[in-house]
């Protein structure tokens, strides 16, 4: 306030708001009502998550086709030569990765000899 009676200040209704929300959240009671006239709160935004899509309906000509039998044997062994190859690139990357990180040590035990302790 300005020190004249009838002015009012927004900075300390904030305040007051604010305030009023503390000491009810510090009690465990819910928080006071919102101001009227005001928009309604937005939903709070997650970030990093998109709402999934809505399904989209089957064309007519694949709606009433019988599902193909399938060979579960068939399948399998896609699957497990994928995950396979998967495994396979994983131990790569690690074992290159390994190197290069006795590689840096050795390179730095040789060139700077008292350094390793220093850094462990």
């Amino acid at each position: 306030m300005n020190g004249q009676p009838g002015s009012y200040d927004h900075h300390e209704e904030a305040a007051r708001r604010v305030g009023e929300a503390l000491n009810a959240q510090a009690r465990g009671r819910p928080m006071p009502p919102p101001r009227p006239g005001g928009p309604p709160p937005a939903p709070p935004r997650v970030p990093g998550r998109v709402p999934p899509p809505a399904p989209r309906p089957l064309p007519p000509q694949q709606q009433h086709r019988p599902a193909p039998a399938a060979a579960p044997a068939a399948a399998a062994p896609a699957a497990s030569g994928s995950a396979g190859s998967q495994i396979l690139w994983a131990a790569l990357i690690a074992l290159l990765a390994g190197a290069l990180l006795g590689g840096g040590i050795a390179l730095v035990s040789v060139l700077l000899p008292g350094a390793l302790p220093a850094l462990g």
